[in-house]
């Protein structure tokens, strides 16, 4: 039923976006891909590889909070940088993934714009999963679903607002669906807290620690986009783009993991603990090779 819900949710922001222009649909659809990518890569992913350890302890307090949380953070970790990153860089991503050739400049910034509002949830989208298995390991499949369709019924009456009473641009369909989709989250967590005591200090400071590197992320991220675009790198060219988006791109992502490693996260010591496995490269490189040179034994 909840994919039910959710197909009608589809369905309207297609009327929504089709009511504007033929090229706002496929503005929408574009920057929704891209945004989405990331929820279901890993919201998806850690919360399947959750649920079955969470449906085992959820009788156990202790421990099923300790997975919950420890899964809660890593989503948390992994999601808000690649927000930053589409945020910041979203004209380049666009331009990179869809073709500066394909798309005129008012296209590539209205997808941009849009890839933004998208990605300011990605981070409550990638947890939504995780909270419904949650509710799926104490039996209740009922709780998320009543939220799904409260959350469908906001995000229809707020797009008819914004684009059919107020004739917004087609980014606002984004901001739409962010709102609801934070707005839903709040709530599953409201109701899982009165299902279980949450340690919401704890998630709470670890969320904030990994925002505010998120933000230096962000203005790592932008620095050297402003500065070598035009001036070093002619990003008419799309090798160029590239390799300008990359270096910004790890210029960010290094001061995100620095900053994490100094606010004392834990999951930062598991990116640093797999850094340092590359000092070992050529020796793990040289037991390989020992490995396939080995005369095989016939069976």
């Amino acid at each position: 039923m909840t994919l039910v819900v959710s197909q009608i949710a589809a369905t309207a922001n297609v009327f929504f976006a089709s009511f504007i222009s033929a090229r706002s649909l496929v503005v929408f659809d574009l920057a929704q891909t891209l945004a989405m990518g990331p929820v279901l890569l890993i919201g998806q992913s850690i919360a399947q590889a959750s649920f079955p350890a969470m449906s085992l302890k959820y009788e156990n307090k202790k421990d099923f909070l300790a997975i919950f949380t420890s899964s809660f953070n890593q989503i948390v970790y992994l999601t808000l940088p690649i927000s930053a990153l589409l945020i910041v860089l979203r004209i380049p991503v666009v331009r990179l993934f869809f073709g500066a050739s394909r798309f005129d400049w008012d296209a590539t910034v209205e997808t941009g714009l849009t890839l933004a509002y998208f990605s300011i949830s990605i981070t409550a989208n990638a947890l939504i999963f995780l909270i419904s298995r949650a509710f799926y390991a104490f039996k209740d499949s009922k709780t998320p679903f009543y939220i799904t369709c409260i959350n469908v019924v906001l995000n229809i009456l707020i797009s008819y607002f914004l684009i059919l009473d107020q004739h917004l641009p087609i980014y606002y369909l984004g901001f739409s669906f962010s709102l609801t989709s934070i707005s839903g989250l709040v709530l599953m967590m409201y109701l899982l807290n009165r299902k279980i005591d949450l340690p919401k200090l704890d998630i709470a400071i670890s969320f904030t620690k990994i925002a505010i590197s998120s933000v230096v992320m962000g203005v790592a991220l932008y620095v050297p986009i402003k500065l070598l675009d035009q001036l070093v790198f002619d990003t008419t060219r799309t090798f160029n783009l590239f390799l300008l988006t990359s270096i910004a791109s790890f210029v960010g992502f290094a001061s995100y993991v620095f900053f994490t490693w100094l606010f004392d996260i834990k999951e930062a010591y598991y990116v640093v603990a797999v850094l340092k496995q590359f000092k070992n490269k050529d020796k793990i490189l040289k037991q390989i090779g020992e490995i396939l040179d080995r005369p095989r034994t016939s069976s």
